[in-house]
């Protein structure tokens, strides 16, 4: 019998299933007190929305690459662009080969903010398919894409110019959950909830628009 090797996208959604089951049966919603800072972190949808959403991410995460493939358009559409939910993006990088691309999609924040999110949403695409170097996926997605500097990036990556802001960001995701820190995590209005579920992330955010509007 020959054996069976599964595709790198069949590997992520196998461990994201494992990861939702898991959630489901030791995770639980928690709140936190204070705020993350968001000064400089990649944001989307309006400053008047009534639900704050904020989420941490490791380029590399497998769970990341499902999240923001099949999870983070949806959110997008339905509640972002509506008006609903005001999105903020916190990188963070502790999985190995993840610091190149992380120092890359901040780059891209700082100089060129108005492309970051198509950027990083390419990036995730080439990730989930990406038969090269994790470390290189940065530069291939820029390759790929008009209207980006290759070299502002590479200068980024090389001379690591983002590595303590990097730094700072982990460890604000590590005060947050602690030794249960990981990623995709979202914040919703301060609930704290596993990014591993469209379902489970529409319920926070539902019940946070209920009660603003009793407010």
């Amino acid at each position: 019998m020959r054996p069976h090797y599964f595709s790198h996208k069949q590997i992520v959604l196998i461990t994201a299933l494992i990861f939702l089951i898991l959630s489901f049966v030791f995770f639980r919603e928690s709140e936190f007190q204070g705020h993350p800072n968001l000064s400089g972190q990649p944001t989307l949808g309006s400053s008047n929305a009534p639900v704050e959403v904020i989420a941490f991410e490791d380029p590399l995460c497998s769970l990341c690459i499902h999240y923001s493939t099949d999870i983070f358009p949806m959110l997008r559409k339905n509640y972002i662009d509506t008006g609903k939910v005001r999105y903020s993006l916190i990188l963070v990088s502790f999985i190995e080969g993840s610091l190149p691309n992380a120092q890359a999609l901040m780059c891209m924040q700082y100089q060129n903010p108005s492309l970051f999110f198509s950027y990083m949403d390419n990036f995730f695409k080439v990730a989930e398919n990406s038969n090269g170097p994790r470390s290189q996926i940065w530069k291939e997605t820029a390759l790929e894409m008009p209207g980006i500097d290759v070299s502002v990036l590479s200068h980024c990556v090389n001379n690591d110019t983002y590595v303590s802001n990097l730094q700072k960001n982990l460890e604000m995701g590590q005060k947050i959950m602690g030794d249960e820190f990981g990623t995709p995590i979202l914040i919703i209005n301060k609930t704290v909830v596993p990014g591993t579920s469209y379902e489970t992330i529409v319920k926070t955010i539902d019940k946070a628009l209920e009660t603003t509007q009793k407010k």
